[in-house]
């Protein structure tokens, strides 16, 4: 296990997120510490993805799913910020996952 900085409505934590790598399945060392900020938590139409300290190289999967498990959007990324437009959705909360090769972190977004 890895862990990775979270922040959710402005409160910075730590998750565990599984970093292995695919061909060895032997735990990578590859990323330390990947960083992971949603703003603005809540939201109300758009919501910013900022990812630090990744390699530079390294590509992101961002799946969000409503509170009944149905994904509703997803998209690609890497270090850096992805603008996500949430006008469309209905209000809740939701999760976002985020994925990459090495890891996994998992974040809950209200939109409101």
């Amino acid at each position: 296990m890895h862990i990775a900085e979270v922040e959710v409505w402005g409160c910075r934590e730590a998750v565990a997120a599984s970093r292995f790598d695919a061909a060895s399945q032997a735990l990578s060392s590859t990323v330390d510490n990947p960083s992971i900020t949603l703003f603005p938590n809540p939201t109300e139409k758009v919501l910013l993805i900022k990812a630090e300290k990744l390699n530079p190289s390294e590509m992101l999967e961002f799946v969000l799913y409503n509170s009944t498990g149905q994904r509703v959007w997803q998209g690609h990324g890497n270090a850096g910020v992805t603008t996500v437009n949430l006008s469309e959705l209905a209000r809740g909360m939701y999760v976002l996952q985020t994925k990459s090769e090495n890891w996994t972190a998992v974040q809950q977004i209200l939109l409101r």
